[in-house]
Parts: structure tokens; sequence; C-alpha cells
């Protein structure tokens, strides 16, 4: 497609060829917004970074560098930066990580919302006396995902949510701020869902029957019960498996944790691996961690 473009230079505009070099790109520039799709590649080389969508089709047509720009475009829309934790007034060190959290989104597994830890490490460009004015550059990334249990989203009997439960289940994620709204670690999606659930009606059984099922302290604090029935799945930071013990039955471990120097720990173990296991006991104890703080 051929694009005609008539310049007129305002009066008090020099005609250099750097001046009409600029107007010119971005006459072009315009243009591939207004055409977008019809010029691909010559848009891709103007508009760096873009955040023009990118199709599967695209992705493998287009140069590697303008494929680049377009997904790297795209992350602005999604990452938020995340405050350092212990920031100095006056920084000594170089900078070698920002932290960044994606916008929440609805996963493959309802009730289950995700966000992603995105780290970006960087590397000074001069080791010659580097401090907190040296440049650095990005020199790796690491991510890792988070889940959020939303029992008010839409489930279905076959796990086939319908276009417009689909739609509900995306807006009910996507208000959760993940800076604000604690996400936790897990191993899947899936068994974030298992673990949330089970937590959930471990916690019900406790509090309704607590002689059937009990809150086992091993610090024998006469609160921690207290404080186990208390404390919603959002307050954990993490869940994983913490073994199985061999049968008749099989007992499997399942551990909530919570974040900070002084957390709760609590296993809730269980029998059978369905979507409603048998819940025998629940552990929990206080655990203290050391931390440290680095350098700003």
């Amino acid at each position: 497609m051929k694009i005609a473009a008539r310049l007129t230079l305002p009066p008090n505009v020099r005609r250099s060829r750097k001046n009409l070099g600029g107007i010119v790109k971005s006459a072009l520039i315009a243009a591939c917004i207004i055409i977008a799709g019809s010029a691909a590649s010559a848009c891709d080389t103007l508009m760096v970074p873009s955040t023009r969508p990118i199709s599967k089709i695209e992705s493998r047509a287009l140069p590697e560098t303008a494929v680049i720009r377009r997904v790297v475009g795209q992350l602005g829309n999604i990452l938020s930066v995340i405050p350092p934790a212990y920031p100095a007034k006056h920084p000594v060190t170089p900078l070698d990580e920002i932290l960044f959290w994606t916008t929440a989104r609805a996963t493959l597994t309802p009730q289950i919302c995700r966000a992603d830890l995105v780290s970006f490490e960087f590397a000074v460009a001069s080791p010659e006396k580097p401090d907190a004015n040296t440049p650095t550059r990005v020199s790796g990334i690491r991510a890792q995902s988070r889940y959020r249990y939303a029992p008010e989203a839409p489930t279905a009997p076959d796990g086939e949510l319908t276009l417009e439960q689909t739609e509900k289940f995306q807006a009910i994620c996507s208000k959760f701020n993940p800076y604000e709204s604690r996400f936790f670690v897990a191993e899947s999606e899936d068994y974030a869902l298992w673990a949330a659930r089970l937590y959930e009606r471990a916690l019900r059984e406790a509090s309704n029957s607590p002689q059937k099922l009990t809150v086992n302290c091993y610090a024998s604090d006469p609160e921690c019960r207290t404080a186990v029935l208390e404390t919603p799945l959002t307050a954990f930071a993490s869940v994983k498996n913490c073994g199985r013990t061999a049968g008749p039955p099989e007992i499997t471990c399942t551990k909530f944790e919570m974040p900070g120097s002084e957390s709760l720990v609590v296993e809730v173990q269980s029998t059978g691996h369905g979507e409603k296991p048998e819940i025998q006991k629940v552990d929990a104890d206080w655990q203290i961690y050391m931390n440290s703080v680095r350098i700003d």
C-alpha cells in the first residue's frame, strides 16, 4: 500500500534535514496508527516499542527484532512496579533488581486467579567504582506464578465455563491487586484449588465439630487453636505438599505457611486424592525466621 503525505511546515520551522526527518517520521507513525495492519513491517520498524497485538502468523513471519518490539511493548500494559521493601534515603549500591507484579487474571482452573511476580535483573555497565548512580543493563528475567482463591467465581460441573461465566471470572480476578491482596505460591493452579478447598473445609470442620477434628498445637499455646480458626486462606504466602505417610490408609500432608519473621504454619493431614479427601488432623505451630536486611 502506498501512502502519499503532503507536509506543510510552519514559517518558524527551519527546513533542515533533521527537522524534516523527524516530521516525516511522526507522520508515518501516525499513518501506521490509522492504517494498523496494512503495513505491519514498516510500522514495527518505526514504532519502538509497539503496543499493537500480535498474531501467531505475524510472530512467525515478522523479523525477530519486530517480534521483540511488539511483545516487549505490550508488557507495559500488564506490569506494575513493586516499591523496594526497605529503601534507603541515600542508596549506595548499584541497581541489581526491579520487581513487578503482572495484572491478575483468570486461569483455566475455575476459581483460581493468577498473577506473576517478575524480577528483572541488572548488571553494571561499567565495573569502575559502582554505586547507586552507576548505569546498569538488564541481564536476566525471573518469574514466579502465584495464586488467589476466588470462591465467589463461577464453577461448572465439567470444568468448562460458558463465555459469560468466563467473562465474570476474569472480571473478579482483575479486581485483585497482587500488591495489596496476597497471592500464594503453589506447584500448579490445580493444586492451588485443591489445597484452598481443603483448608477451608478443615477450618469449617474444626470449628463445627471440635471433638471430631482438633487443632493440635506443638507449643501447647492456648491461643493457637483460636488463631488457626481465625486465619483465612488469604493470610498464607505458600502452600505445598509436605510429604506422605505410607498406609493403609496413605496420609497426605499439606502445609500452609504465612510470610514474615514470626509466622503461623498449619499442616492438614488427609487421606484420599479426590476432590473431597478425608481430613484426619490439623497441626499448627509458630515459627521464627531470621531475616537479614540487604544494604540498599
